[in-house]
C-alpha cells in the first residue's frame, strides 16, 4: 500500500484486499490496518462507492491508488479522521478529480487541509498529471476553505456546485 505522511497524519491508499476487507468486515479491516475501530463510516451510498472502487482496483491493480479509498489516520490517536479518493486515473487533459470527507468530530481542526496539501504535492509527482480538480456543493463553506487554502480556484459553477482546479506549477 502507498502511504503519505504529514506531521499529524498518515494517508493510506487501500489496496484491493484491504478495500474488500473494509466492505466485508470493518472491524477486521481496522485490526489489519492497525487503527482504532470507532471511526469507520458506512452507509449505503458509501458502500456502493466502495464497491465501484473495489472493481477499479481489480481492473487496474498496478494503478489502484487512482481507484481506491485512502484513509486519513490521525497519528496521535491512531484513528481514522476522514478519507478521500480520486475519481479515476488522469483524464485525457491530465486532470485528476478528488473527493473527500472528514468525520464530524474531526472537522474544523485542519486535518483535511493538511491532507489535501500533501495529496496535491504527491499527485503532481505523477507523470502526465496537469491539474487537480474537485467539485463541492455551493453551501459547503468549510470545504471551500480547504480548497482555497491549498491554492485551488473556482473555474466553473452550476446552480448547486462549484468546480475547483489547481494547476501543476512548472
Amino acid at each position: 500500500m502507498i502511504e503519505l505522511q504529514t506531521e499529524r497524519l498518515r494517508l493510506v491508499a487501500l489496496d484491493g484486499e484491504h478495500l474488500r476487507l473494509l466492505l466485508e468486515n470493518p472491524e477486521d479491516f481496522c485490526r489489519r490496518l492497525g487503527v482504532a475501530s470507532n471511526r469507520v463510516e458506512t452507509n449505503e451510498e458509501l458502500r456502493c462507492a466502495r464497491e465501484k472502487m473495489y472493481a477499479g482496483t481489480k481492473r487496474c491493480p498496478e494503478e489502484y491508488y487512482w481507484y481506491t479509498e485512502w484513509q486519513i489516520i490521525y497519528k496521535e490517536e491512531n484513528s481514522i479522521v476522514g478519507s478521500f479518493c480520486f475519481k479515476g486515473a488522469p483524464n485525457e487533459l491530465g486532470e485528476v478529480e478528488v473527493g473527500y470527507s472528514t468525520a464530524s468530530p474531526y472537522r474544523s481542526k485542519g486535518f483535511m487541509t493538511e491532507a489535501m496539501r500533501v495529496v496535491a504535492t504527491w499527485v503532481f509527482k505523477n507523470a502526465g498529471v496537469t491539474a487537480l480538480i474537485a467539485e463541492t456543493p455551493k453551501d459547503n463553506v468549510p470545504s471551500h476553505r480547504v480548497l482555497q487554502k491549498i491554492g485551488m480556484e473556482i473555474v466553473r459553477e452550476s446552480p448547486t456546485s462549484f468546480w475547483w482546479r489547481l494547476r501543476r506549477r512548472s
